[in-house]
């Protein structure tokens, strides 16, 4: 509670009024998390739009989320807490990562049954994208390294979107 308190500010005895305890105020930070990213990655099943111009912008966001501070301090405190409470790691893997993961694979899966991908597993296909995304910057990010320039993220983006791709496309 004294790290939370050191980031937040306030009372401990605020925090226990509003959320119980730790478990409780780290719970609503998930969900608060999960709300806040959730409308930067918004899949929508049957788009006419291409998939590249999709992807490239959902990999612009996922790398900027990774080197705001509000994420780096909720990873933090979730790595730590998740030590001492398992149930509260599979809450947080839950509602975060392996969500976004499945809503990904999904909206990959939509590409591929309507025949714009060709692809054998939509769940190894969004993991792979998802990795080729975080590459270093996931690290340097809750390490502290400053953010690289926009043009540097679109540059990476674009290139790993066309190699994701490449061998994805429908038909070639």
């Amino acid at each position: 509670m004294s790290q939370i308190l050191e980031l937040c500010g306030g009372s401990k005895e605020t925090l226990y009024r509003y959320f119980g305890n730790k478990k409780g105020l780290l719970q609503q930070v998930i969900q608060q998390q999960v709300e806040m990213t959730g409308v930067l990655f918004q899949f929508e099943a049957g788009s006419a739009e291409s998939l590249e111009p999709k992807l490239i912008q959902f990999g612009k966001d996922y790398i900027n989320m990774f080197y705001r501070q509000d994420f780096i301090n909720m990873y933090r405190v979730m790595s730590d807490a998740s030590r001492e409470d398992v149930e509260l790691a599979e809450l947080f893997m839950a509602q975060g990562p392996r969500r976004l993961h499945s809503q990904l694979g999904e909206f990959l899966n939509d590409y591929a049954e309507r025949g714009h991908i060709d692809i054998a597993d939509s769940d190894i296909a969004a993991a792979q994208f998802l990795g080729l995304m975080r590459a270093n910057f996931f690290h340097e990010a809750l390490l502290g390294t400053a953010p690289p320039s926009q043009a540097v993220i679109a540059d990476y983006v674009q290139q790993s979107v066309a190699l994701f791709l490449c061998p994805q496309r429908a038909g070639q």
